[in-house]
């Protein structure tokens, strides 16, 4: 077989191989704005959002598509900033009524005059549809002003500029209670602190939720951090084999885990941000009170039964951890061939045997 003989049978032998080939999985990269597509899809999943791929069909860099992401999610948050204290205060109302309609839809009227200004009564809502309320505190929301908030500024510090009547006038019209450290920036600069509180009333509870969220992302983070920082010192010194100076190489890598700890609580706080919400707490319901016919025979002692299993019904389990209670009689010391002097008493004292039985008498 010749030189132009053999190229020939491997060429064909190739096209063969190529042409048995399943390439069908690649066509998915092959459609028109695939990186748009996808970028859409990771949003929608990230922000719980529902993005349109041709939002970033134009962007000629990667930076571009960035730019729009960013103001895209930035628009999102705004909504979600004016959309999720009026969820939380519908859900927490539901949850209110069913323990006291009449009590709940009161609150609710107050909270709704106290934050968003509207004179609403609760035998007079402006309709009973929980998503019609809801569109109204949204719309509501949404037109409060930076003149509205100076105005409200302007009736609290009308009240008196000293920290005790501006916390007197958040407590009535706002409901909400000033702080020992706000009160002091409220005596160094009254118009500016009202300002800045009245802002913060507008998400305060989206405030909360993203304290809550940050906090327990940071607390179990910096637990990872601090357990590879263990790691890393325990063998840092095996470097020094690779002609590498261990403490230079201990920096490089505890900056190394600080990065990635950022990054970490970075994507975990996005994920939850845009996507979480706390759930209102749900009310426990009253004990009924049970009729029992006076003088009855066992009457008394049927009701106590009743409230003894209510209360057991209603604390909670004992741990694994927690001791177990005897049921039967202490037992004998005595009984017991051989206890170690350092062993647990037998009588459940809790102490030591020496400490306890096995403590010998004073000469």
């Amino acid at each position: 077989m010749g030189r132009q003989q053999a190229i020939k049978q491997v060429q064909s032998a190739a096209l063969r191989k190529f042409a048995e080939l399943d390439l069908s999985p690649i066509g998915a990269f092959l459609v028109p704005n695939f990186g748009a597509t996808q970028l859409a899809h990771w949003a929608n999943r990230k922000f719980d959002a529902n993005f349109d791929p041709s939002i970033f069909v134009g962007a000629g860099t990667t930076e571009e598509a960035a730019d729009k992401l960013i103001a895209k999610a930035l628009e999102l948050y705004r909504n979600r900033e004016i959309a999720y204290p009026v969820d939380f205060l519908i859900e927490s109302t539901n949850a209110a009524m069913q323990q006291d309609p009449a009590a709940a839809l009161a609150q609710f009227c107050v909270f709704v005059k106290a934050r968003y200004g509207l004179e609403w009564d609760a035998a007079s809502l402006p309709s009973q549809d929980p998503t019609e309320l809801r569109r109204l505190l949204i719309e509501r929301a949404s037109s409060v002003s930076a003149e509205d908030l100076a105005k409200r500024a302007q009736a609290c510090l009308a009240r008196g500029r000293d920290a005790d009547s501006i916390a007197q006038w958040f407590a009535e019209e706002c409901l909400v209670r000033i702080s020992e450290s706000e009160q002091d920036d409220a005596k160094e600069n009254p118009e500016e602190f009202v300002r800045a509180k009245l802002a913060d009333l507008v998400r305060l509870e989206l405030t909360q939720f993203e304290r809550w969220v940050l906090m327990s992302i940071l607390d179990n983070a910096w637990k990872d951090n601090l357990h590879s920082m263990d790691q890393i010192r325990d063998s840092i010194g095996f470097r020094a084999f690779s002609q590498k100076d261990p403490r230079i190489e201990f920096k490089r890598e505890s900056a190394r885990t600080f990065r990635e700890m950022q990054e970490t609580i970075r994507d975990r706080v996005t994920d939850i941000a845009f996507r979480g919400r706390l759930a209102p707490p749900t009310p426990r319901p009253a004990p009924r009170p049970q009729a029992i016919a006076a003088g009855a025979p066992g009457a008394t002692s049927a009701g106590m039964l009743q409230s003894s299993a209510t209360s057991a019904a209603t604390m909670p389990a004992p741990t694994a951890a927690a001791p177990a209670l005897a049921t039967e009689s202490p037992v004998d010391p005595s009984t017991i061939s051989v206890v170690g002097r350092n062993e647990p008493c037998p009588c459940g004292s809790g102490l030591k045997y020496r400490q306890c039985h096995g403590k010998k008498p004073d000469a």
